[in-house]
């Protein structure tokens, strides 16, 4: 029968099918993907301050408390104590010799030297005066020459006017001393109303009485 080797050659190629494994088609390759872009570092936080600690103060230190002591008694009160001040001399029981000038241009650039008891005791300026306080007694007096001199007795408690005025002279005029009535000396000392003599110009204070 001719259907025999058909069938034959047809069970031969069922079997050789068999035996060889069909060829399988590669698998399709995977597509290529680029790798992710890293992201950016994000900046870092800035630090946060720390607080600023404040020191704890210190416990005070507790001492044991100590007995009260008694109460001193006060001291007695000292006896105040005079203050030393610097008077002028005292003019009780003595007289007062006053010197007075009057305010003139001419030798009014002169000074002549008061002297009592051959003390030299100031400068008498023009226009101004001079007290001087002596003892009770005879005392001599004069202006820058002792040839000058007068002797003139004063009783204590009193005052005594002395018109100082100035002489000329062959090279240089010089003061003079010319005593004058407690009335009449009053009242040109008032009238001419002499300044007292500065202190720079008085030698020897402690006999000058200042008003």
């Amino acid at each position: 029968m001719r259907s025999t080797p058909v069938l034959l050659s047809a069970l031969l190629s069922l079997a050789l099918g068999a035996q060889t494994p069909p060829s399988t088609p590669p698998p399709p390759e995977a597509p290529k993907t680029e790798p992710p872009a890293k992201p950016s570092p994000e900046p870092a936080p800035a630090p946060m301050p720390k607080p600023q600690e404040t020191p704890t103060p210190a416990a005070p230190e507790t001492k044991p408390m100590e007995a009260a002591k008694p109460a001193e008694a006060p001291a007695p009160a000292e006896a105040a104590k005079p203050v030393e001040t610097v008077k002028a001399p005292e003019s009780a029981g003595k007289a007062i010799l006053l010197f007075y000038r009057e305010s003139r241009f001419v030798g009014g650039a002169l000074r002549p030297s008061i002297y009592v008891d051959g003390v030299e005791v100031a400068y008498l300026s023009s226009g101004s005066y001079l007290k001087v306080a002596v003892a009770p007694g005879d005392h001599g007096i004069y202006a820058d020459k002792k040839d000058d001199q007068l002797m003139f007795p004063v009783e204590a408690g009193k005052t005594y006017y002395f018109r100082v005025g100035i002489r000329a002279g062959l090279f240089k005029g010089h003061g003079k001393v010319e005593p004058v009535s407690e009335e009449a000396g009053a009242k040109e000392f008032e009238a001419w109303k002499p300044k007292l003599t500065y202190t720079e110009k008085i030698l020897k204070p402690e006999m000058v009485v200042k008003d």
